[in-house]
């Protein structure tokens, strides 16, 4: 009997051997009375040799050795072929591919000693037997037959189910399982959420099993006549994903015949329409086919139930999922959603309106990605359009004068004429005989170099990008320099179209590409970039809003390989927000239902499922979990890129993405040589990149990453260290601050030993599915995505630039456009090699700056005065100027164009510009952004605003303050286009006169002046009333902003009380007055407390001592309740009584592990060198947590280094070590608690360190 014969008599017999089961047992008889009546010599019929042999030659073929001898070998079909292969398939996926497809011509030269076999020749045996004669041996083969297929479950009732569950319990298990329990093991094939989903059961024969290779098509139609064959075990369809092309096109799956890959869906060319007006992400089957194969994508079939989306996360057999159910539908506020959607085609013209989000250039194509609205399925889709023929721009400055043939300078005068004809020799020789053009312009220069003539006619040449740069340093007899060499074709395209950051763009005479250049819906060429321009808002009626962008926030789980020494990916979750808009803020709450998916697979020793995990996850898909179950890490990452195919994200979400999971994710994609890799950008690629010199075999390249490209991606780790301030940016302390959530922290490394109970594997599992929730929800919390698009359209940069904290990428940016406006010609862009990632500004150095490796400036930065040290009890008021340092810019008029630079000594600092000279412009720009903030500003103490008003002009007047404030930046940072150290120290200079000019005001107007730093001024006014504190301060304020035009000094708060310590180090009580009552808050800076490098039991200490300090209670009461806390904390500690998150410190890696010279005596580097050989991320940046503890052979008061007794919190539980108490009282908490105390009378070093441990040290 043929294969699909064999499916189709199994499928059509299922629910009859039911039937008679529950009739055997409901009569009280049993399976066993009917194997006892029949005699064995009816089981087989006798036939003659003859016909034996001729039978026999039918599924047999001789094979001849090279060495003569020969054998007999078994032609196996698709099933035997499936379980021969099976081990080969786990070793090298991709070698099974090849090897199946040349299966056709090749036989097995192994002989096969597989359980398998044994079936395998029954079913060949079952070609030489007739029909059996008795009643019972019939219905018994129809049994037999029921067992060893697997049965659809959702074609059959609860009730037959559970009878055939029992029955299958009743016979006599096979292998016991790894923790002694029996396994009955069945192969079940589902359907779930468009994809064929895998799983284990329970069967009374274990047998090997590999998961169908099934990529999904956007729409798919199954074919009736094979619809039974869908759910058989021994299909093994493998479908290649096709994206739909423009027009009309067949999807065709490539089937291979002789392994039995029946063609399972067939493609109607109508369906696969570009624009389809119902397009879903949904498979589109026939009617006519059981209606149970279908899950619909965008609506998971959940049940209703109750379901708290604020439920912290347990990490322990509690543990449960965040889901939203459909009754949360209702709560979803849909309404800011509407989109005001410009036409999107005229195709009188083919005139395309497309937004941009990113764009990448290759071989001098400028590749814009972004979103066109489709008026025929009423969506916006992805759209790729080519850009070619762009040309490169030089500018060639004459020389005065000719030089000889010795470069020495003549008395002759160079023409136009004269450059213009050296110029095409060199081109000549150069690049051979094609069309390049010449024409002499006016351009400006205001930069670094010497000898470049204020203004001055150059000459300009264009040609295509498909030949070479010219050299950098490039000059002749009658030219000294060329300007704008290097210049990128993205560079020129975004200036000269004034492309300012994402935007609406008109592409006109666009030519739609069918040669499939990008993974997106919609490709256009374009063959001329003048055809591409701004869509002109006046166009409209009201303004023209961004369209909504699909985000997907990713979070992986992996395992160290230690005989390879990298990372594998063992489990995955995506969420999927369909709709997030760009221009206002908003919360998860109110985005349309999102899509969630995860998956995870065996491991390479354990090719099982522990027993019981799979009813687990049948219950928790019951409440809405959409969990996959994969063999291996092939077919898992296979069904991650399916799903970014299917959902086209616009962005990537994740936490540390560009840090760890970026890199894993590339690494395992290259290694398992998966195909359509590239789909993780938009571009299709055929070629890998190559890795860069310097970067190791487990850190991806920056061209390596360039494959996402196309795609922009949110880190939240890298947004949030530049938007917010936290002890460290961990997913588990950003969640605690900015979502008032819990998520407990797993040991990554200990992931394995998860695998060994089902409960334990399901809140790996449920972790990595919130946290990939945690990470969008952190997103939106911050903002990130409409405040780096704001910030993206004030620089005019890339927005993915911006998504990385490229501050000075954007300030480069809208340098550019400005100069390039006013027809300048730019510093050519230097390459240089920057040591460290974070070097992004080289702002005034602090220890911060320091710990991310910010240079540190190699001139004077801003006046800090010498505080005068004390705790003051009166009104304490500060006063600060508002953004000095671009108010500095625009007072003295400092700019490239108006600052002399020219013959002056190196480090010395230029004088002020004339006040005759026209308005610079760099202070011209300033003013234009705080005019604009100024206007927002007031447009948000408008009473009529709403809240979602407010918070967009919040996110305006933030972007425009950030980057008006950046612009000192990009003066004073050495590796800027635009370095001008001769600015910088001019400005800084000027800010420390204007310190310096406002204490001696204050001083004459008898005020005591206690501090000062940069831009502030602290004033002790003796006062215990409020207003009157403000009456001094307003009198400075009316005395300094006298003097300025543009500087203005306000008022920024009343410290009531004020513990002063040192530079940069105070805590103070502010108060502050709202609808006439004062409200009271704790200020700290720099102290202790909040310090990363201090554990949390000093913080807690610390802040406890401070709140005494600052409290209005009597001295003596403050002194007796300090000291009896002391105590008993020194009591606690040394009991054990706190827990070990106590005692935990981070630091910051400065730059890698590696690259310490003194890494012996650095706690943190030591215990992040032990963390790489485990496997886990220690990268530049990271935050390293370790406790200090004894060894055993070390005391606490040994002199052995520090860095040798630091240890990872998990190292500890796994050492059994012993924390040392007495150095963190001794060291930490006695010095943090002396520093706060030191002006305090009654309190001192040596009744601090008896109240610790009762001795004095």
């Amino acid at each position: 009997m043929s294969l699909p014969k064999r499916r189709a008599v199994a499928k059509s017999s299922n629910l009859a051997a039911l039937q008679t089961l529950r009739r055997l047992r409901q009569e009280g008889g049993s399976r066993l009375q009917e194997y006892e009546v029949h005699e064995p010599e009816v089981i087989y019929d006798e036939v003659s040799e003859e016909i034996y042999q001729s039978e026999v030659k039918k599924v047999t073929e001789m094979v001849v050795n090279d060495d003569g001898t020969q054998y007999i070998t078994e032609e196996l079909d698709d099933l035997g072929q499936k379980y021969a292969d099976e081990s080969e398939y786990e070793d090298d996926p991709m070698d099974e591919k090849r090897k199946r497809k040349g299966s056709e011509n090749q036989t097995d030269a192994k002989p096969n000693t597989t359980i398998n076999n044994y079936f395998l020749r029954a079913a060949i045996s079952n070609k030489l037997t007739k029909h059996r004669s008795t009643k019972s041996t019939k219905e018994e083969s129809e049994f037999m037959s029921d067992l060893l297929q697997r049965l659809d479950d959702e074609d059959e009732n609860d009730e037959q189910e559970e009878l055939f569950q029992s029955l299958i319990h009743e016979y006599k298990p096979l292998n016991p399982d790894a923790n002694g329990e029996f396994m009955y093991q069945k192969n079940k094939t589902k359907v779930d959420n468009g994809f064929q989903s895998s799983i284990y059961e329970t069967n009374t024969i274990s047998t090997e099993y590999r998961p169908l290779n099934s990529n999904l098509t956007y729409q798919e139609k199954v074919d009736d006549e094979w619809s039974q064959s869908f759910i058989h075990e021994t299909n093994t369809v493998s479908m290649e994903y096709t994206p739909l092309d423009s027009g009309f096109d067949k999807i065709d799956d490539k089937i291979d015949d002789k392994q039995n890959q029946l063609p399972i869906h067939e493609t109607n060319k109508q369906d696969t329409m570009l624009f389809d007006s119902d397009f879903t992400y949904q498979e589109k089957i026939d009617y006519k086919q059981d209606q149970s194969f279908i899950h619909e994508t965008s609506q998971p079939d959940t049940v209703s139930m109750e379901c708290d989306h604020d439920q912290p996360l347990k990490l322990d057999a509690n543990s449960e999922f965040i889901y939203q159910t459909k009754d949360d539908r209702h709560e979803f506020d849909q309404s800011f959603i509407q989109e005001t959607i410009p036409s999107i085609n005229d195709q009188s013209d083919n005139c395309y309106r497309l937004f941009w989000i990113d764009a990448v250039e290759k071989f001098g194509i400028v590749y814009i990605i972004g979103k066109v609205f489709n008026n025929e399925s009423n969506t916006y889709i992805s759209c790729c359009a080519a850009v070619k023929n762009i040309h490169r721009n030089v500018f060639i400055l004459p020389r005065q004068k000719k030089l000889d043939e010795h470069d020495n300078e003549t008395e002759i005068d160079v023409t136009m004429e004269d450059v213009s004809s050296e110029v095409n020799d060199f081109f000549k020789k150069k690049f051979g005989d094609f069309q390049h053009f010449t024409k002499p312009v006016n351009r400006k220069y205001g930069f670094e170099l010497p000898d470049i003539p204020t203004e001055a006619q150059y000459l300009k040449v264009t040609y295509p990008f498909t030949q070479d740069a010219l050299p950098k340093n490039l000059s002749g007899k009658t030219f000294s320099r060329a300007f704008g060499t290097n210049t990128s074709a993205l560079e020129l395209l975004i200036l000269k179209r004034k492309i300012k950051g994402p935007c609406w763009l008109e592409i006109k005479d666009a030519i739609v590409e069918t040669s499939r250049i990008s993974w997106c819906k919609l490709e256009l060429v374009v063959d001329d970039p003048k055809k591409i321009s701004i869509l002109k808002e006046s166009n409209f009626s009201e303004p023209i809003k961004s369209p909504s962008l699909t985000t997907m926030s990713l979070s992986l789980r992996t395992v160290m390989n230690h005989k390879k020494q990298v990372n594998e990916i063992v489990a995955f979750s995506v969420r999927f927000y369909p709709k997030v808009p760009l221009d206002e803020a908003v919360t998860p709450e109110k985005l349309q239902y999102p899509e969630q998916y995860s998956a995870i697979r065996q491991l390479n020793d354990r090719p099982w499922w522990t027993h019981g995990f799979e009813e687990l996850v049948e219950e928790e898909r019951k409440k809405g979990l959409h969990l996959k179950l994969e063999t291996n890490e092939y077919s898992l990452i296979n069904y991650l890129l399916a799903l970014i195919k299917q959902y086209d994200p616009d962005i990537f979400i994740g936490h540390n993405f560009i840090g760890f999971d970026l890199d894993v994710l590339l690494h395992r994609l290259k290694d398992l040589k998966i195909k359509d890799w590239s789909c993780l950008g938009r571009l299709r690629r055929n070629v890998w990149p190559k890795s860069q010199s310097g970067s190791s075999a487990n850190e991806s390249s920056f061209v390596e990453k360039s494959i996402v490209n196309g795609r922009l991606v949110c880190d939240t780790y890298l947004n949030a260290k530049e938007l917010i301030k936290s002890k460290n940016y961990s997913l588990t302390e950003l969640v605690s601050s900015q979502l008032g959530k819990l998520r407990k922290d797993i040991e990554y490394d200990k992931i394995p030993m998860y695998y060994n109970r089902a409960k334990d594997l399901l809140d790996i599992v449920c972790h990595c599915w919130n946290d990939a929730i945690f990470t969008a929800e952190l997103m939106f919390k911050l903002q990130i995505l409409p405040l780096t698009k704001q910030l993206t359209n004030l620089a005019g940069n890339i927005w993915s630039k911006t998504l990385l904290g490229s501050r000075a990428d954007r300030n480069e940016f809208l340098l550019l456009h400005e100069f390039h406006q006013h027809k300048y010609v730019c510093p050519n862009k230097e390459y240089k090699k920057i040591q460290e990632q974070f070097s992004v500004d080289g702002e005034d150095e602090s220890t911060e700056a320091k710990a991310n490796g910010r240079r540190k400036p190699t001139y004077a930065g801003g006046l800090v005065l010498e505080p005068k040290k004390g705790f003051y009890d009166n009104y304490v008021v500060l006063l600060d100027f508002n953004s000095l340092y671009p108010s500095i810019i625009q007072e003295y008029n400092i700019c490239f164009t108006t600052v002399a630079r020219v013959g002056m000594e190196k480090d010395t600092v230029p004088e002020i510009p004339d006040s005759s000279l026209p308005q610079g412009i760099l202070p011209k720009l300033i003013a234009k952004l705080v005019k604009r903030r100024r206007m927002v500003k007031n447009l948000m103490k408008s009473s009529t605003v709403t809240s979602d008003k407010l918070a967009e002009y919040d996110i305006r007047q933030r972007a425009l303050k950030l980057t008006a404030n950046s612009m000192y930046g990009c003066l004073g940072y050495t590796y800027s286009r635009f370095y001008a150290k001769p600015l910088a120290m001019l400005i800084t200079s000027k800010g420390r006169e204007i310190l310096e000019n406002t204490v001696k005001l204050a001083e004459n107007e008898k005020m005591e002046v206690i501090y000062g730093d940069t831009d502030s001024i602290m004033i002790n006014t003796k006062a215990i009333d409020i207003n009157q504190a403000f009456e001094v301060g307003s009198i400075l304020k009316k005395k300094v902003n006298e003097r300025y035009k543009l500087l203005e000094l306000e008022i920024d708060g009343f410290f009531e009380k004020l513990l002063l310590l040192k530079k940069k180090k105070y805590a103070a009580i502010v108060v502050e007055k709202k609808n006439g009552i004062l409200e009271r808050s704790c200020e700290t800076k720099g102290l202790d407390l909040v310090r990363r490098d201090w554990c949390d039991l000093v913080n807690k200490v610390s802040r406890f001592v401070l709140d005494q300090i600052l409290s209005s209670h009597d001295r003596e009461v403050v002194v007796n309740t300090i000291h009896t806390h002391l105590r008993q904390v020194g009591e606690d500690t040394r009991s054990g009584n706190y827990p070990i998150n106590s005692f935990i410190i981070n630091k910051n890696l400065a730059k890698s592990p590696e690259a310490y010279t003194d890494a012996k005596i650095q706690p943190h580097v030591q215990v992040a060198l032990r963390m790489k050989k485990k496997g886990l991320s220690a990268r530049t940046g990271d935050f390293i947590p370790y406790v200090i503890c004894l060894t055993a052979d070390d005391k606490s008061e040994s002199d052995k280094n520090i860095s040798d007794r630091a240890f990872h919190p998990d190292e500890i539980n796994e050492s059994n070590l012993q924390i040392d108490y007495d150095w963190y009282l001794k060291i930490q908490i006695h010095a943090s608690v002396s520093r706060l105390c030191e002006h305090i009378e009654g309190i001192d070093n040596a009744s601090i360190a008896e109240c610790l441990v009762h001795r004095i040290w």
